[in-house]
């Protein structure tokens, strides 16, 4: 028995390779070596295996060391054998070591189902080095299980012929929580896998478990479970088997797997953890190389090893030492449908490559100032990954930092921010305030200044004072820091860029009256004078305009009585109000009487209506039964402008009266109706179907400017009312009321022309004990 190794010459897999073997086999009782692993360092390349009597049983690990250098200089060497135990069935794997310092060769131990060790080979050769079996290390996230050669991971039923086994299709062998692919030793840190069983009791899924431990002592830094964690061997979830791993120069690694399930096909994939990725967590799974049909060799009887899992493994591209490659097993498509439990079967495997590209090399730091400052760099800077980045943050004139955000973080008032080791593309934003000063403003007795006290101002801005003497006072003076500007009743400071005093003195002055009028009228004073003593008495009287009425006293005052006798002891304001008492006057001109206007059709409503002020408001109303009413609103709000585009409503009447009401500002008010009654009738469409509900179509046109078309229906005689309503739910417009026949029926709402502001409205049609909604947007 003996195991073969090669060296190449060059960093070309394509080039000269030197090729070697040496004997292991020693007797019946270390007859051959089994399941070889490799390892390297700087000093040595090692391969663990297990050895096996005649009798196909364990009897010692051992792990074979060769003097690297001298194998690549002088392509001689002599290998080194060190043996640790019987205890098991499976060897330690020595981890691929990259490392041009690390003079250590670490080998992976599993000791049971929830503990490793970590031994270690020393020396740096070409003697014989020293290996050291490590202590017993507990790895957390709990006990697992730990059952080895069976037959285990489901898969679906064949594409064609049946599984000898029946249903379900026989399994694929397990094996064992062993770690049965080469660690990685990178920057003083050591990543494993392995494939367990969960949970520890009652297994009904297997995990591909990683770990992540230190060196020297072998603790442990970090690890995680690739689970479905509902997964049973009958229910279709995924099962990971045959787990390998690869780790490259960022901290990023891969970890491939074979993916088993009772509805699916042994597939080949993988799943990454980017080295800026949160801790233990790994990226959604990749089924690179889905499997092809069912897989069963056990060259026995059924019962027998469906062996799996011996050719895949993942590994760095030594040409970059960024890319991760995998090669994993899958199922392949099935020569024939034989199913014999001999090797000659149709059954199939084959291997799958995959490629994946490095993490970004670089990353972007986004960086971005409020108004007030600026942040240098700024927008997008590019940085190189395990960079660092400094940001520097200036406020602009008269504005001070207020905070700095990175990645939504609040860093407080800096001005500067450093991102090290940057691993992630992130944020910075900064931002600014004004700064403040203080005035203080005061006043002597006899008056106010306002505002007073302690008054902040913003920088560079302007902060006016009002300056007011009591009633019986005026202003002396104004001094502003110090300095006299004399008796100002107003001050300004501008352009603000630091604090200020401000204070006022007064003294003792006459008063005057500031007499006003609201409405139509004045106001006489007797005696009639600009200034009245301190004291004094002044007689007030309303003076109203011809159609104006006094209605009360107001400012400085209040009441009716005329005329006001005042007692002059400060300055007062009074005003008198007056009151329009005039009504409009109002003429309907159209529809007067007489006519016939068909339903649908368009109406010009006309009217006259004048006041000795303004019309403010002009109702439009429709009595179908008489001047007795009952009266429904066609129009609310409409302009004076004597005339409305009435689309003609139904139901049809015999006796129908026009009503036009106007107010003015004060709400006197006045109304007009047809001199006598007209007439509303039906006009009836040509070919159109029954109509056999109701209904309230889309409003044409929406949004709208001007005129909008409504069409309603209903299949019987019915009471109907259409009105339409803004946000709040109130009714600004009746645009249908009352009976109305069988059929089609079209209004229309000149929202544009009325006193509708732009917004959103509502359309109502109530009928049959049912109510529609439309909804219509009006635009300038």
């Amino acid at each position: 028995n003996t195991i073969c190794l090669g060296v190449s010459d060059t960093d070309d897999p394509t080039g000269v390779w030197h090729l070697y073997r040496f004997v292991v086999y020693e007797n019946s009782t270390y007859q051959y070596a089994d399941f070889p692993t490799l390892g390297f360092n700087k000093n040595w390349i090692t391969i663990s295996c297990n050895f096996f009597n005649s009798t196909q049983t364990a009897v010692r690990r051992s792990v074979f060391a060769i003097h690297y250098p001298s194998l690549r200089d002088s392509y001689t060497f002599t290998g080194y054998r060190a043996d640790y135990g019987t205890n098991g069935v499976i060897c330690g794997a020595p981890c691929v070591t990259y490392s041009a310092t690390c003079d250590t060769e670490y080998v992976i131990q599993r000791r049971g189902t929830s503990t490793y060790s970590l031994d270690r080979l020393t020396g740096t050769g070409p003697a014989a080095p020293t290996y050291t079996i490590g202590a017993a290390l507990t790895r957390p996230g709990g006990a697992w299980n730990a059952a080895s050669t069976t037959n285990y991971y489901p898969q679906s039923a064949p594409e064609s012929g049946s599984s000898v086994c029946g249903s379900p299709p026989c399994p694929i062998e397990r094996l064992d929580d062993n770690v049965r692919t080469s660690p990685v030793y990178r920057g003083g840190s050591i990543w494993f896998t392995q494939a367990i069983g969960l949970p520890a009791s009652g297994m009904t899924h297997i995990a591909a478990q990683w770990t992540q431990i230190t060196t020297p002592g072998g603790g442990f830094v970090i690890g995680g479970r690739l689970q479905d964690t509902l997964a049973t061997t009958t229910n279709g979830r995924p099962q990971y088997g045959y787990p390998s791993l690869a780790v490259n120069q960022n901290g990023d690694f891969l970890l491939g797997f074979t993916r088993f399930g009772s509805s699916q096909h042994p597939a080949a994939g993988y799943a990454m953890h980017i080295e800026a990725d949160g801790a233990g967590t790994l990226r959604d799974t990749v089924i690179y190389k889905a499997g092809d049909d069912y897989y069963h060799k056990t060259f026995t009887t059924n019962t027998g090893r469906n062996r799996w899992g011996d050719f895949s493994t993942s590994q760095v591209d030594p040409s970059d030492d960024l890319t991760l490659w995998t090669v994993q097993q899958y199922a392949k498509a099935r020569a024939s449908t034989s199913d014999t439990t001999t090797g000659r079967n149709g059954s199939r495997w084959g291997t799958w490559w995959a490629a994946v590209a490095a993490a970004p090399s670089s990353f972007v730091i986004t960086a971005s100032a409020g108004p007030g400052g600026t942040i240098s760099p700024s927008g997008d800077a590019t940085v190189p990954r395990g960079g660092n980045q400094t940001f520097t943050i200036a406020p602009d004139t008269c504005h001070i930092v207020a905070d700095v955000l990175v990645n939504g973080v609040s860093q407080g008032a800096i001005t500067s921010y450093t991102f090290e080791d940057v691993q992630a593309s992130q944020t910075i934003a900064a931002s600014f305030a004004l700064k403040t000063f203080v005035i203080t403003a005061s006043a002597g007795p006899g008056g106010t200044i306002t505002p007073s006290g302690a008054v902040t101002v913003d920088c560079a801005a302007d902060q006016a004072f009002s300056i007011r003497p009591d009633a019986a006072s005026h202003i002396l003076d104004v001094l502003v820091d110090g300095g006299s500007v004399g008796p100002e009743t107003t001050y300004t400071f501008h352009d603000v860029t630091a604090p200020h005093t401000i204070a006022a003195s007064f003294s003792i002055n006459t008063f005057a009256l500031n007499l006003s009028a609201t409405g139509r009228g004045g106001i006489t004073k007797n005696p009639d004078q600009a200034l009245y003593d301190y004291g004094s008495t002044v007689q007030l009287t309303p003076v109203p305009a011809s159609g104006w009425a006094f209605t009360a006293w107001s400012g400085d005052t209040t009441g009716t009585g005329v005329p006001l006798d005042l007692f002059v002891v400060r300055d007062w304001t009074i005003q008198a109000a007056f009151a329009d008492t005039a009504p409009p006057e109002v003429a309907v001109t159209y529809p007067n009487g007489g006519e016939a206007l068909p339903i649908g059709g368009e109406a010009n409503l006309t009217w006259t209506a004048t006041d000795n002020e303004v019309v403010a408001r002009v109702d439009l109303y429709l009595s179908r039964s008489g001047s007795a009413g009952p009266f429904d609103t066609l129009a609310a709000d409409v302009p004076n402008s004597g005339t409305y585009a009435w689309t003609v409503s139904g139901p049809p009447a015999t006796a129908a009266i026009f009503k036009v009401a106007a107010r003015d500002s004060a709400s006197n008010s006045a109304l007009d109706l047809s001199d006598t009654t007209f007439t509303i009738f039906t006009q009836y469409a040509v070919d159109e179907p029954p109509v056999t509900e109701f209904s309230l179509s889309p409003i044409s046109p929406n949004p709208a400017r001007g005129p909008c078309r409504i069409a309603f229906a209903n299949p019987r005689t019915a009471t109907v009312r259409v009105s339409v309503l803004d946000v709040a739910g109130r009714e600004v417009a009746v645009l249908a009321q009352g009976e109305h026949p069988a059929g089609r029926h079209t209004v229309t709402w000149r929202a544009g022309e009325g006193r509708a502001r732009p917004g959103l409205y509502f359309v109502r049609m109530q009928a049959g004990g049912l109510t529609f909604l439309r909804r219509m947007v009006i635009i300038r």
